[in-house]
């Protein structure tokens, strides 16, 4: 049994837009696509805030919410084609930099308060 269409369904559909098939990357079924990437957003947030009072670790809320910003920031700037791949390599590149370059100087912090003693194996006993 198949479908009969006409020529003019056939290039109706054919030059359908894939949003109307909910085939996109950033639609799920018929949901839109910013409603996706706003719940993605809220989850970031949730677990890392989650993680952050459990841990009692203050600096997981500012990464938490710069997480949930990078999806909709990259969504804005893929919809006014400022960015490729929906602006997720710039959006979590950037909150990636920064979490990185934070990383490095609370370490480097930690090396500076805290030198390798001068003489020898610390582990010794006297």
């Amino acid at each position: 049994m198949s479908v009969q269409i006409s020529p003019e369904q056939a290039e109706k559909k054919s030059f359908r837009s894939t949003f109307d098939d909910g085939l996109w990357a950033a639609n799920v079924g018929k949901v839109p696509g910013g409603t996706t990437t706003i719940a993605f957003g809220l989850i970031l947030l949730a677990g890392f805030s989650i993680a952050a009072y459990f841990l009692d670790f203050s600096r997981l809320y500012i990464y938490g919410l710069m997480l949930a910003l990078s999806p909709v920031v990259g969504e804005k700037l893929f919809a006014r084609g400022l960015a490729s791949h929906h602006g997720f390599p710039v959006t979590f590149g950037t909150t990636a930099s920064v979490m990185a370059i934070v990383g490095i100087a609370v370490f480097a912090r930690l090396l500076r308060d805290n030198p390798v003693p001068a003489g020898g194996d610390s582990s010794e006993e006297a």
